[in-house]
């Protein structure tokens, strides 16, 4: 308790789908300074993230800082992981499962990773549906890629406007530079000029 103060973020890609995790200080009463702040990131998170993964102990009943988390999620998509499966548990699994579903709790052990696979195939079938795989098509994963798409597809038809009026290159270049900025913001990659340079030496733009 009190070990994790600042929130801890790790990318990964999951068949191909980018998440991004995010390891949070607890919600608890504490008259640390520090930790209140990281208790306070860590309520701001939470009520932005798009799923909430709530580990508890199973080798404890629930404390009182674990009923604060499971409420502050109930309003969240959530799944209740219940860690600690090696050991003797302590939790009441029916009445979690009663509470949340049957399949939104679920138990493994960090420890001897037992449980890991099972949680995997969860995330999966989360993230893609029901299927287990992608169809075709286009995804996105939440409010704010489909606002940056839409913008730089404004942007790119703005260029494409700009091209046909038989615009200065300059005007070009912006509205597709802005366009490559904001798929930037969806990547994390850093364009460089080079791209744009490449861009115009394979495409002739005038009459």
């Amino acid at each position: 308790a009190g070990t994790t103060r600042d929130v801890i973020e790790e990318q990964l890609l999951l068949d191909g789908v980018p998440l991004v995790l995010a390891d949070t200080a607890g919600i608890r009463a504490t008259d640390d300074f520090v930790e209140k702040i990281g208790v306070e990131k860590s309520r701001q998170l939470l009520a932005d993230s798009e799923l909430v993964i709530c580990v508890i102990d199973g080798s404890e009943g629930l404390t009182d800082e674990d009923e604060a988390i499971l409420e502050a999620a109930a309003d969240k998509p959530c799944v209740v992981i219940v860690n600690k499966s090696d050991l003797p548990q302590q939790v009441d699994l029916a009445q979690l499962r009663e509470r949340f579903g049957a399949d939104k709790v679920m138990t493994l052990s960090a420890k001897t990773l037992v449980g890991i696979e099972a949680f995997t195939a969860w995330l999966k079938s989360y993230v893609y549906g029901s299927k287990g795989t992608l169809e075709d098509g286009a995804y996105i994963q939440n409010a704010r890629q489909e606002r940056l798409l839409r913008e730089a597809l404004a942007g790119l038809q703005d260029a494409e406007a700009a091209a046909q009026d038989y615009l200065p290159y300059d005007c070009i270049v912006i509205d597709v530079r802005s366009a490559i900025d904001l798929l930037g913001e969806i990547t994390g990659d850093t364009v460089q000029d080079e791209i744009i340079n490449e861009i115009f030496e394979r495409f002739c733009i005038g009459k």
